[in-house]
Order: structure tokens, then C-alpha cells, then sequence
């Protein structure tokens, strides 16, 4: 066998190891969902589509639906003009935790730089709910750390191979702008 046939059939079998590596990890996407604000369809990448809430335990909060349309359909993410999709690895179980972001750095000016990677817990409370705890944006104030996640998130759906990704609310033509 010639070195050139065996060069041919190793990258061969990379190439499909690669494609069945691909299509196993888009098999255990599961994905939570987060609606909200636009203008005209464009995402508004502020507070007020990324509030942190809460008085005790202040939080950035998520749903898991089992697909978009079920997003779409809920009374309180469907009902905001656009939805953020986040997709995360593997259903959890109750109080389990998935780090997004990695290493991603933003360019942002660092009073709203984001420090990655975040974790984010599944408390299921209410049933399917995820939560980012503020101390993990930044310990800040609410309106701070929404303002950070704005940034944050904005920055996770422009990447080359985005985690998030804006789908439609009420509006048509969601986008990231």
C-alpha cells in the first residue's frame, strides 16, 4: 500500500468520524429559551430584554421547551417579540449546572465586559425554569448585570458557531443587530 492510499483513506476516516461526531452532539442539543424586546425584529440588546430579578436571589432566568415551536407557543416567552435560544449540552437533572461562554472574551469597554465561563443551574422551579444567579454576571446591581447580559449574550450569538440564536416571537424576522 502506498503512502498516498493510506494518506487517502486516514483522512477518509476522520472526515466521517468528524460527521458522525457532529451529528451525535447536535442529537443531545437541548435548548432553553428566553424571550426578548425588538425593534422592528432587532433584538434589543439592553436591560430591558436581560433583567435580572429577584429580591433574595436575584437572577438572569430561562425556559427549556422540548422545540421552538413550543417556545413559541408559551404564554410568557411567546408572548415577547422575540426569543433568544440558548443551546446547551444533555438534559439535566434537578440542580445541575452547564457553563456557557467558555473562554469567550468581549471587546466590550470592561465596565460591561463579561467574564466567562457562567454557570447556569436548572432549579426547575417552575417546572423547566434555568437561572444564571447575578453573582455570577456581576455583582452589581440588577440593572447592571442585565446591562452585561445583554453584552454577554450579544456577544455568544455573533460567534462563528453561536450557542445563541434569536428566533421568532410576535415579530417576524427576528435578528441580531
Amino acid at each position: 500500500m502506498t503512502i498516498r492510499t493510506l494518506n487517502r483513506r486516514l483522512l477518509a476516516m476522520t472526515l466521517s468520524l468528524s460527521a458522525a461526531l457532529g451529528v451525535a452532539s447536535q442529537a443531545h442539543a437541548y435548548d432553553v429559551y428566553r424571550g426578548v424586546k425588538a425593534d422592528n425584529g432587532a433584538v434589543k440588546w439592553t436591560n430591558e430584554s436581560f433583567g435580572v430579578s429577584g429580591e433574595d436571589t436575584p437572577t438572569l432566568s430561562f425556559s427549556y421547551f422540548a422545540s421552538d415551536g413550543e417556545a413559541q407557543k408559551h404564554e410568557k416567552v411567546g408572548a415577547s417579540p422575540c426569543i433568544l435560544k440558548v443551546a446547551l449540552e444533555g438534559a439535566p437533572e434537578k440542580g445541575e449546572t452547564r457553563n456557557i461562554g467558555g473562554n469567550i472574551r468581549s471587546n466590550t469597554v470592561p465596565t460591561f465586559r463579561p467574564s466567562f465561563p457562567w454557570t447556569m443551574t436548572f432549579d426547575n422551579k417552575p417546572e423547566g425554569h434555568w437561572s444564571i444567579a447575578k453573582e455570577t454576571i456581576m455583582n452589581v446591581s440588577n440593572a447592571m448585570a442585565g446591562t452585561v447580559s445583554a453584552v454577554a449574550f450579544k456577544t455568544l450569538a455573533e460567534r462563528d458557531n453561536p450557542i445563541v440564536t434569536v428566533i421568532n416571537g410576535t415579530s417576524v424576522n427576528c435578528r441580531i443587530e
